[in-house]
């Protein structure tokens, strides 16, 4: 997780951000980043994977006094873990809302994906 930006806020105010990763059953939070609408989270995550074809889920949350809210998520689509062998390029993923419609969200993320079968690669 790198970081995000064009969240929606209010006014000149910025928000209080963190993502929730889920992947192949387990769910890790990013750190939460206070006053911004351009969070830099700069957190690194390594999964283990049993199942290297699901996808990977973003979610998006702004942190709240009595309640968070749900600001949109991302798929990181694994049907193209070929593209992520890389590892060393910052990718910029678009939010969408959940559900069957996946309707455009204000924000983006960008991560850098090291998809890999040789452990000394991470």
């Amino acid at each position: 997780m790198v970081r995000g930006e064009e969240f929606p806020g209010n006014g000149k105010k910025g928000g209080y951000l963190y993502c929730k990763i889920r992947c192949d059953g387990r769910v890790l939070y990013t750190r939460l980043c206070k006053d911004t609408l351009n969070p830099e989270w700069n957190d690194r995550m390594t999964f283990y994977r049993k199942s290297p074809e699901k996808d990977i889920i973003i979610e998006v949350w702004h942190r709240g006094r009595v309640m968070d809210t749900f600001l949109g998520e991302c798929v990181i689509p694994m049907s193209e873990s070929a593209t992520y062998r890389g590892g060393n390029v910052n990718r910029r993923f678009g939010l969408t809302a959940r559900g069957k419609r996946r309707e455009k969200m204000e924000g983006y993320i960008w991560l850098k994906v090291l998809h890999t079968n040789d452990l000394n690669r991470v």
